[in-house]
């Protein structure tokens, strides 16, 4: 199927390169002379959701910008949301993989005397600077992770002990 000269002109490229998906559904709706509501009815949904769409007011579900893409003839390799959707996927599953990171630790190996349990921020902390990006070597962070937690514990322990006294 040959692409129309639409998305190779400069205008579509520079939306593309500025990754704004729902302009180039704007020039794609526009350049087919439709409305908002010929479009919303083409994708199966109201004018101010393609308005909102078109416009990136609100995060709108990656399907139905897609959808729209299609209709209007945005080619795949125009649309630009991927990292988009790369970033939340990932997001999506940091959480649980957190979680369960965390559980298996407390179950396995439960926390030092004067150390809080490792939470799901400082596990995420030590996986990135260990695992995906490591700057000092390992025994650094994981000094730093237990003194942390340490001071954390201290902290803790001093607040109970004000509540106490009171």
């Amino acid at each position: 199927m040959p692409v129309d000269p639409l998305w190779n002109s400069t205008t579509a490229l520079e939306l593309a390169a500025q990754r704004r998906p729902g302009a180039l559904i704007r020039l794609g709706r526009q350049h087919r002379a439709w409305t908002l509501a010929v479009l919303g009815d083409r994708i199966g949904c109201s004018p101010a959701t393609v308005s909102r769409l078109e416009r990136r007011t609100r995060i709108i579900d990656l399907a139905l910008v897609h959808r729209a893409a299609h209709e209007v003839g945005v080619p795949r390799h125009i649309l630009v949301t991927s990292s988009w959707s790369r970033w939340v996927t990932l997001a999506m599953l940091a959480h649980p993989f957190l979680a369960v990171v965390r559980a298996v630790e407390h179950a396995r190996h439960p926390s030092p005397d004067g150390l809080i349990p490792l939470t799901c921020n400082e596990i995420q902390k030590l996986f990135t600077t260990l695992v995906a990006r490591p700057v000092h070597d390992a025994a650094h962070r994981l000094g730093w992770s237990a003194w942390r937690r340490r001071h954390q514990a201290r902290a803790g322990h001093y607040r109970r002990q004000a509540a106490n006294q009171t």
